[in-house]
């Protein structure tokens, strides 16, 4: 797991384009998703889909969905799956490309599983959202 084993601390830069939210906000009971993501990317839009679809048996868990596209591309995505319905989905810009340079990515979608605030799960490609439960 490229030597990881917590949720590093970086900044989100929020679709406001003026709010910021560290990852330091998530207590550690929380149960957390962090799935980067491009919004043009077929594997990422059926990610998406399946956690949006899902989201009845993942609510008790947060979710970060992270890129390092343009906030206006965040938030026409945001704005398609309607993810502002959702109070535990949190979208925004890792402006310092920190989650990539930390787990090495190489191609999205990348998800981790955090459960108070450890690593649990790292998964490459598309996943389906039941398999964030296990």
């Amino acid at each position: 797991m490229n030597g990881i084993d917590s949720l590093p601390s970086f900044n989100i830069l929020l679709l406001d384009s003026a709010s910021v939210l560290n990852t330091k906000n998530f207590s550690d009971s929380d149960d957390l998703v962090m799935f980067l993501f491009d919004p043009y990317c077929e594997h990422c839009r059926a990610e998406t889909e399946s956690i949006v679809n899902s989201m009845e048996i993942l609510k008790r868990k947060q979710f970060c969905f992270i890129s390092v596209a343009k906030i206006e591309d965040l938030r026409s995505f945001s704005k398609n799956y309607r993810l502002d319905r959702f109070q535990n989905i949190h979208v925004g810009v890792d402006t310092g490309f920190v989650y990539i340079q930390s787990f090495r990515v190489r191609n999205v979608p990348h998800t981790t599983v955090f459960s108070r605030n450890r690593l649990r799960k790292v998964f490459v490609g598309a996943t389906e959202a039941k398999a964030l439960l296990k």
